[in-house]
């Protein structure tokens, strides 16, 4: 399975964490920690850490184009975090 790990904005602890995916896995995993510029190319998952931005938008509908699934991991990519008070 190809994996695509995704560092949007704030600290990278989620980020970091999902190292772990890396650790004896069969699946082909790639972290991303500039979305910006990753060029588009098809995936089976995606994961999203990091709170995100009105500035990210055209780049979630392309990794939402390219992937079959899109997980958000961490609590700023599910709810805004503490960015988000």
């Amino acid at each position: 399975m190809d994996v695509r790990v995704f560092q949007f904005n704030g600290c990278n602890k989620c980020f970091n964490e999902t190292i772990m995916l890396n650790g004896g896995s069969l699946n082909k995993v790639e972290f991303i920690q500039d979305p910006q510029n990753w060029k588009d190319e098809k995936t089976d998952v995606s994961i999203i850490t990091g709170f995100l931005l009105p500035e990210n938008k055209e780049v979630l509908k392309k990794i939402n184009v390219n992937s079959g699934k899109v997980i958000a991991y961490g609590n700023c990519a599910t709810t805004g975090g503490i960015f988000a008070l």
